[in-house]
């Protein structure tokens, strides 16, 4: 048995590889039996019953975070697929993307009608890993330069898109077969042309959440966004990531399947989803709950008391 602030007692039993059932009493107190997968359980329990703590807050929503990528699906489905094949099934639906092409080797870079300048990025990367302002294509003259940088530094083929001037936004959502929208959030770049992989780990973007957005804008933005989530098959949360064109059109770039959830701690790098909880009026105990909720939901789990979907974790 383990006790913890959030939690009044934890009674966990596992084998491993095999369905479990874990007893939670929470401070309500709720107890409930939920029946997790596999081998989720210990590590879940755990995981909850140390959110609350003011010490170890960080480094336990850092751990739920990864076990919610493997609890609710995110390492299957949509993102095993490569920002290409995701791209190609955006366009299939008729949703708006740069076009775009994949280049093995600066020695093997296909004939192409894409409009300059183009964007160099690593086929698979996250957290703008790769990216700096010379990824920005004016010349057809400078693409070899830059894919060999993806393809030879990185070790990735190189995904080359057209660039699209405008506002770079991201939209969180959350659920499966309902998905809800959370507030838009716009990145605004600090003397950078483009999220460079410094300008974003220096936390030097300036953060608008809400985005400040007309409501043709922001309606056109939700239903595409809400799309492309269901086209792509996410499941419980995802981010999308897009450029709004001076156009008006919202240009989707990529779902992030594991989108940070981290919140305002002051020792931890804000998650772009945190930001967009937080403009909710959300605790974090609601916004990661509202996630579980979502899988737990999916997978059909058995309850006795379905509390414990509002209740498991404790602000």
């Amino acid at each position: 048995m383990a006790t913890n602030s959030g939690l009044k007692a934890v009674w966990i039993t596992e084998k491993t590889g095999t369905p479990s059932r874990s007893s939670v009493k929470v401070t309500s107190p709720v107890v409930t039996t939920v029946k997790f997968p596999n081998h989720l359980t210990t590590a879940f329990i755990h995981i909850l019953s140390l959110i609350s703590s003011t010490k170890t807050n960080v480094v336990a929503r850092v751990a739920l975070e990864r076990l919610i990528g493997v609890a609710t699906g995110a390492e299957t489905g949509s993102s095993n697929r490569s920002k290409a094949a995701r791209k190609k099934i955006v366009a299939y639906h008729k949703l708006p993307t740069p076009g775009f092409f994949v280049a093995d080797s600066p020695d093997r870079i296909p004939e192409h009608s894409l409009k300059y300048p183009l964007f160099v990025k690593p086929l698979r990367g996250r957290g703008s890993a790769g990216i700096s302002e010379e990824n920005i294509i004016k010349r057809p003259e400078d693409l070899p330069c830059v894919v060999a940088k993806i393809t030879e530094k990185i070790g990735q083929p190189a995904l080359v898109e057209e660039f699209i001037s405008g506002r770079e936004i991201t939209v969180g959502i959350i659920g499966y077969e309902e998905p809800k929208v959370l507030p838009i959030l716009e990145i605004e770049y600090n003397s950078t042309i483009t999220n460079t992989f410094e300008h974003k780990m220096l936390d030097r973007e300036i953060i608008h959440c809400p985005a400040k957005l007309s409501p043709e804008e922001q309606d056109r933005i939700i239903d595409t966004a809400t799309k492309i989530y269901k086209a792509l098959n996410a499941k419980d949360f995802g981010r999308i990531d897009m450029i709004l064109g001076r156009d008006g059109i919202p240009y989707f770039l990529e779902l992030n399947t594991f989108a940070g959830l981290t919140m305002s701690s002051g020792r931890a790098h804000n998650g772009y989803m945190g930001y967009m909880a937080e403009a909710l009026g959300m605790t974090a105990a609601e916004f990661i709950g509202s996630i579980i909720e979502s899988a737990i939901k999916r997978y059909g789990l058995d309850t006795k008391n379905t509390a414990l979907r509002r209740n498991i974790l404790t602000s």
